[in-house]
């Protein structure tokens, strides 16, 4: 996995760890990084405890 990449990915998990119920900024954030950086489709999930608290994907 590339840096950017790396970096990117750890960035969105922290976001979503930190905001959860700001779902709309979330989703703007996602997107606008996907278009920005060519990405086709993304899938994040975000676990606690074992128990999986949010998962989404976008394409």
């Amino acid at each position: 996995m590339s840096s950017p990449s790396l970096l990117l990915g750890s960035f969105l998990c922290f976001m979503l760890c930190q905001s959860i119920a700001k779902a709309d900024t979330i989703d703007a954030y996602v997107r606008a990084e996907m278009q920005a950086q060519h990405i086709p489709g993304v899938s994040i999930a975000v676990l606690k405890h074992g128990v999986v608290e949010k998962a989404q994907g976008w394409f």
